[in-house]
């Protein structure tokens, strides 16, 4: 039996006001609750306790579930604290939770993406972002271009090493710098359990046990105090700090200085430095050798957005107004952690030009405002963060800041050193100074008799050596004298980190003769072709048509046979030919510059070089082999023709030596192998793809690629094999076997130097 329930109707009159009021009590007493948490949570990301700031932001949204605010300020912290994936979760919950969402979060959950490697995912809210904006923010665009272009940071990871130092601890360290053989850095080692936020310089040996512990320096930032950086110039032994007082104020950082004294553990009393009419924060100082230059970074409201970067000359009683750098320096992201190299060179750090993710290291020439700063690239750089970039007084070794480890520190100190540097010089004119086009330069290492050839573009020419190693130029160009010179790459980057400036080099015009070469019989020009190697004697044919002729003398008088046995001891047939009242001599015309290469490589002949000419008329070296050896449009624009459908039946890769259109002999052998095969199916087709490494221009590396097809191409052509039967291809660095990410060392480039050879059917 069911009994119903009757209300008093006099009952229902109250009843519904009493629960009116409790709903709006208890929303308001909940809304000031969620407030003063907040407040709380706001307090303490202020003050980058971003632990402390996420218990407060959980509490929110345990509370509230649909608190975006919380959500985000909650995976902003996390992300600062670097466990990227708890921010990714709530990030994503974020974007499921609402649909009218501010651009700048699709920004910063496509910076968050980079730094988890989904790049692909990073672009498209890169792209949500860029949309939803009325104007194009550069920082944006740059991220996608760098994701589009991610394998041009991976160039030169052979020029560099990189590991991990020992002492670094669990905690975070930060800001190393190098004085006097000694390594300095700040570190909150001793105060994390307290307070995170404080920290203290620590000094070890660089010359002295790696296990050893790193020593407190005495009474410089032993206080509560907060730094954010310091400096040392290394010829006064001034030590500068960005420092606030404790950690619960948010007074501005300011900078203060001391004296590096006695054994480099203990500082003088500091004192308070006086910046001219700068009343903002001052972080992460960096100082010239002298301490006469100052740069920083801050959040002055005068920048474009985030940590921008000034700079300061010392006056009579401090530093004189901070100016922003010029340039392209600045951005709206954050530019930060600078270190200044010979007074010009300036590295810092930045999360606003692009990049492989987080924070990359850049350097920039600050004679050169309009130059764009140059990323410093794999392995320096990583998808997380790098900062904090300083290099030993000579230059050889350096010291970095990076997250990449995901230790249980935040912060690592990284040493690296150069492996290789590349040289850079310029050819001129000893009267004009005028910079040379059309120059050869050859260059060895001391006791090598092995000559490599590079050519000076409009006089500008680098080479790659190893630092701190001499090396003999011999430089060349139509019209001058040849010149000898000995040029040492010892590290002074007066260019870039990898790069060294080693000067000019003037060479003497050669004046006309005041009296005409008088005329006399010579015997007419025979040009050679140089034949496959199986021809024993070379038989001379005419060249036409555009052909690379490999010089090795030049005078201007006749020079007899035994002067030109001293100069060439080879067996190929020496030409002369008569141009601008000179008497030239060479041994061939080739078809090819790289054949014309390989031949120049053997002659032993110092200073020997290449000319291109085209019926009788000199043609400009780089413009002929361009032209002969460049990416046709088709492979560029990455069209082709609908692939016919085939079944392979065998694919072999035969490798080749650096810069060389040959392979070796125990590579051909594969080639050998292959013949039987080919030989008793005639119904079986070949296709032969030719592939380099990445170094070299890409349209010498296609030349470079079709000349390796060829010569397989025409190996299997000398051996029987039909030339219908054969088709050939060149794609240059594409398609690399080994891509050069990480660890981009001669082996991977060995194994991308390559031509694949290919036998199928057509079905």
């Amino acid at each position: 039996m069911y009994h119903t329930l009757k209300l008093n109707p006099k009952i229902t009159l109250w009843i519904y006001p009493v629960i009116l009021v409790f709903l709006l009590f208890t929303r308001n007493a909940f809304s000031q609750k969620t407030e003063k948490y907040f407040e709380k949570a706001d307090h303490y990301y202020q003050l980058e306790k971003y632990e402390k700031a996420i218990h407060y932001y959980t509490k929110i949204i345990q509370a509230e579930f649909d608190n975006v605010k919380a959500y985000l300020q909650c995976a902003r912290c996390y992300e600062k604290i670097e466990e990227y994936t708890k921010a990714d979760e709530l990030y994503a919950q974020i974007i499921s939770k609402s649909e009218n969402l501010e651009p700048e979060i699709f920004l910063e959950y496509g910076d968050l993406l980079m730094k988890l490697g989904r790049n692909d995912d990073a672009r498209s809210y890169y792209m949500s972002y860029n949309n939803l904006m009325e104007n194009h923010d550069l920082r944006v665009l740059r991220n996608i271009k760098s994701i589009e272009d991610i394998d041009k940071y991976y160039l030169d990871t052979s020029f560099i090493s990189l590991q991990l130092l020992s002492f670094s601890s669990d905690e975070e360290d930060y800001n190393p710098r190098v004085y006097d053989n000694n390594l300095y850095f700040e570190s909150n080692r001793e105060f994390a359990g307290n307070d995170p936020l404080l920290r203290a310089v620590y000094v070890r040996s660089l010359s002295g046990d790696p296990d050893s512990k790193s020593k407190k320096a005495v009474a410089f930032g032993n206080n509560k105090e907060v730094l954010k950086g310091f400096a040392i110039a290394n010829s006064t032994g001034e030590i500068f700090k960005s420092v606030r007082e404790n950690t619960d104020t948010d007074k501005r950082f300011e900078l203060k200085r001391a004296f590096i004294e006695n054994d480099g553990t203990r500082f003088s009393k500091e004192e308070n430095v006086s910046v001219d009419d700068f009343e903002e924060n001052i972080f992460f100082p960096a100082v010239n050798h002298t301490g006469q230059i100052l740069v920083f970074a801050s959040d002055a409201e005068e920048g474009t957005g985030g940590l921008d970067l000034y700079i300061s000359c010392r006056g009579s009683y401090g530093y004189k107004k901070p100016a922003l750098i010029n340039g392209f320096i600045n951005t709206k992201g954050n530019e930060c952690y600078p270190f200044l190299v010979n007074d010009t060179i300036l590295f810092f750090a930045s999360d606003g030009h692009g990049g492989l993710g987080g924070y990359d290291l850049y350097y920039v020439n600050l004679n050169k405002p309009s130059s764009i700063p140059t990323n410093l690239g794999s392995p320096i750089n990583s998808q997380y963060d790098e900062f904090g970039l300083s290099l030993s007084e000579d230059h050889t070794i350096g010291f970095l800041i990076s997250d990449r480890a995901k230790t249980q520190s935040k912060a690592d100190i990284y040493q690296f050193e150069l492996n290789m540097v590349r040289a850079i010089g310029e050819v001129t004119d000893q009267k004009t100074g005028d910079n040379l086009k059309n120059v050869a330069v050859s260059y060895s290492a001391p006791g090598d008799e092995k000559y490599e050839m590079i050519l000076a573009d409009n006089g500008r020419f680098s080479l790659v050596g190893v630092p701190g190693e001499e090396y003999n130029l011999i430089i060349s160009s139509e019209g001058y004298e040849m010149e000898e010179f000995y040029v040492s790459t010892a590290s002074s980057p007066s260019v870039g980190l990898y790069e060294v400036n080693i000067g000019k080099f003037p060479i003497v015009k050669v004046e006309p003769d005041s009296m005409p070469i008088p005329e006399k019989e010579t015997e007419p020009v025979v040009e050679v072709t140089i034949l496959p190697e199986k021809t024993v004697e070379e038989q001379p044919a005419l060249v036409t048509g555009t052909i690379f002729r490999l010089q090795i003398a030049a005078s201007r008088v006749p020079l007899d046979e035994g002067a030109l046995k001293k100069i060439y001891r080879g067996s190929r047939e020496i030409f002369m030919f008569e141009e601008d009242n000179w008497y030239k001599y060479a041994i061939g015309d080739f078809r090819s510059f790289f054949e014309a290469n390989a031949v120049r490589r053997q002659c032993n002949v110092k200073g020997a070089f290449i000319a291109a000419y085209s019926d009788d008329s000199k043609l400009e070296l780089r413009s002929a082999i361009r032209e002969l050896h460049s990416i046709p449009a088709e492979i560029r624009s990455e069209s082709s023709a609908t692939p016919e459908i085939r079944e392979t039946i065998n694919k072999t890769t035969l490798f080749f030596p650096f810069d060389d259109y040959k392979p070796a002999a125990m590579e051909l052998n594969k080639i050998d192998d292959l013949l039987s095969i080919l030989k008793n199916h005639s119904d079986y087709l070949i296709e032969v793809d030719g592939y380099t490494d990445i170094q070299g221009s890409k349209d010498y590396n296609y030349g470079l690629a079709a000349e390796r097809a060829k010569y397989v191409k025409d190996y299997l052509i000398s051996n029987g094999i039909d030339h219908t039967r054969i088709t050939d291809h060149a794609y240059g660095e594409k398609h690399l076997r080994k891509v050069c990410y990480q660890d981009c060392n001669p082996s991977i480039h060995k194994e991308n130097r390559r031509v694949e050879i290919i036998i199928y059917i057509n079905n």
